[in-house]
């Protein structure tokens, strides 16, 4: 069952900002910095390593709502959870990466699932990881930016909302989440991978 929150106000992201990732995450911050003109103070959490912090904690000097943390071990990425309101997870949005994302599914994901905090996905809608959540109506998913700003304020303002997803991602945890399921999610998106693939080869074949 969904653990009343202590630390309202607070968005964290746990993970690296290679890859271009982190320009997604510069979106975020600007809708939740715009956002807190007009609102309840919200702030956004970076969890890292020491390497991504040192290439680009810079691009975010002129955030007040960004606060980049210290880099916390993964056996103890529960205590970091437990400090958020919303759990963040982004994507690169950088084309030369495309087919690299496409059909991945971090492992973050299942922990953020288990926690039953309301996830916030901000991620190209084609790639599996998007198609997935939306699916199962398990996370916010925006592969849009004009609408993160309005996502955000649903997210922080609409208490049932946070409750249906939140309760939806714990249900997708419990069913989909244990190690067979989890292969047989991977084999799945393999075997489809395999067949987009033949398909555009023969369409090429034919044109």
């Amino acid at each position: 069952q969904n653990q009343p929150q202590k630390n309202t106000g607070i968005l964290v992201y746990a993970g690296g900002l290679h890859l271009n990732r982190y320009q997604s995450l510069i979106q975020i911050a600007e809708a939740l910095e715009e956002q807190n003109k007009t609102e309840k103070r919200y702030t956004l959490e970076i969890y890292t390593d020491g390497k991504s912090k040192t290439l680009y904690q810079n691009a975010f000097e002129k955030f007040s709502c960004v606060t980049f943390m210290d880099y916390v071990k993964h056996d103890d990425n529960g205590s970091v959870y437990d400090r958020a309101e919303i759990l963040v997870h982004i994507e690169t949005f950088d084309t030369a990466y495309h087919d690299f994302i496409l059909y991945s599914l971090s492992t973050k994901i299942s922990e953020y699932l288990a926690t039953g905090i309301p996830i916030l996905l901000y991620a190209p809608g084609d790639i599996f990881v998007s198609e997935y959540l939306r699916k199962n109506c398990a996370a916010a998913v925006i592969s849009d930016s004009d609408r993160l700003k309005d996502t955000l304020h649903r997210l922080t303002r609409d208490s049932d909302y946070r409750m249906v997803i939140s309760q939806n991602a714990q249900n997708l945890a419990l069913e989909k989440h244990d190690l067979a399921s989890s292969l047989k999610t991977f084999e799945t998106a393999v075997h489809n991978s395999g067949n987009n693939i033949q398909d555009k080869e023969k369409h090429h074949v034919t044109l």
